[in-house]
């Protein structure tokens, strides 16, 4: 039988969720949303409050759909629910996929702090900074290239958040030259020690240790920086539009906010590698969107952007806004820094991923990433690296006088 809840609104009924179990473990059998009230909040609102009422000790709550219902799929992804498995029909259309959320935090999984504020990761950043520096080199002529694209004028004040082992901010500073000053802003101390470490000599640097989602900006900064770049970082906050927003005043006028999201996930394997099932990378990237929009974006703790970058930024008051796209293309055969960066990628992903993957997938991986097999990324003939990363770039305007 199980429990159902109504949603409405004076006297109209707008929403029910029919909560049940399978072999003891909660399951919503049923959400439904009067099609004039989707996507106000109702669905999400009946989900959280069946989760909030659940008795402590459940670990996780169950959903399945059938595979045509796309709608379903997309409301499930954004609300924590990762897909698990499914049950084939002859018509695949009609195949039962089943998901899951996590009612207790485990590996690789995001959950609340005491505060009740959003951890979007369980990495200790500083544990993989040696990796991150090997990313770096593999990156650095793409770094560069980039750097170029963006033209800076010598003696420019530039900004990178989120410089992670500051690959990409060396190359920044580089092309300002002795005269230039650059600030590097980052959640880890250590690493930012690092970075500050790996900067050509001459410019001038300083350090911010900050968490964006957790502190205020310093108000001294408004308007300090001609550039200021945010790889790989906006999307781990909560608010995606807030943090936008917060990063344009610190720009001059006149200045450019570059913010590094988007790409293309990186491909480093023949489709068929003899080891486990094919196309391993594809059921990787299919388990990692499921991991980012239950992990690092819930619903329960995120605010959904419904625009792309560009509009984004113009949302914050920047204009003249424009993308690109740089390649990073190593073919086979590599040598020994790109193979140690393929399988430190493997690895990794593996360990974000835990039991997203099937277990034979897990042992190909490990299989791949062991030095001692001749078959591993070590040694193999046929492994290469190709990814792409994109900047979106926009302008905060002069304001007359």
């Amino acid at each position: 039988m199980g429990r159902v809840t109504v949603a409405t609104d004076d006297d109209d009924v707008i929403g029910l969720a029919h909560l049940g179990d399978l072999d003891g473990v909660p399951v919503l059998w049923k959400l439904y949303v009067h099609p004039a009230r989707r996507s106000t909040g109702v669905g999400a609102a009946l989900v959280e409050h069946l989760v909030a009422a659940l008795p402590a000790g459940n670990e996780q709550l169950l959903v399945e759909h059938i595979a045509a219902n796309v709608d379903a799929a997309r409301f499930d992804r954004r609300h924590g629910l990762a897909r698990t498995h499914a049950e084939p029909q002859v018509d695949h259309r009609l195949a039962t996929v089943w998901r899951r959320r996590r009612l207790t935090p485990g590996p690789g999984t995001g959950h609340r702090n005491h505060d009740g504020s959003h951890s979007h990761d369980a990495f200790d950043w500083w544990a993989m900074a040696d990796q991150l520096a090997r990313a770096d080199t593999a990156w650095r002529g793409v770094h560069d290239e980039m750097a170029a694209w963006l033209d800076l004028a010598p003696g420019s004040r530039i900004a990178d958040i989120g410089s992670g082992a500051g690959g990409f901010a060396a190359s920044l500073a580089a092309s300002v030259g002795p005269h230039g000053h650059l600030t590097l802003i980052d959640t880890d101390a250590a690493l930012l020690a690092l970075a500050r470490r790996r900067q050509p000599d001459g410019v001038t640097v300083a350090t911010l240790h900050l968490d964006l989602d957790r502190a205020d900006l310093p108000t001294e900064l408004d308007g300090t920086f001609d550039l200021l770049h945010a790889g790989a970082v906006v999307h781990h906050t909560d608010d995606q539009r807030r943090t936008i927003e917060r990063l344009a005043r610190l720009v001059a006028p006149g200045g450019r906010l570059v913010i590094g999201e988007g790409g293309l996930p990186g491909r480093h394997l023949p489709t068929e590698c003899g080891l486990g099932e094919p196309d391993l990378e594809s059921r990787l990237h299919a388990a990692t969107v499921d991991w980012f929009w239950s992990t690092v974006r819930p619903a329960w703790a995120t605010v959904a952007a419904d625009i792309g970058w560009d509009g984004l930024l113009i949302a914050a008051g920047l204009e003249q806004t424009h993308s690109r796209s740089f390649l990073l293309d190593v073919p086979a055969t590599l040598g020994v820094a790109h193979r140690q960066l393929v399988a430190d990628t493997l690895a990794t992903t593996a360990d974000r991923l835990g039991d997203r993957l099937e277990p034979d997938d897990r042992a190909a991986i490990a299989a791949l990433v062991d030095p001692a097999r001749s078959d591993s990324v070590h040694h193999r003939p046929d492994v290469f690296v190709l990814a792409a990363r994109t900047l979106h770039v926009a302008t905060r305007p002069v304001t007359s006088t």
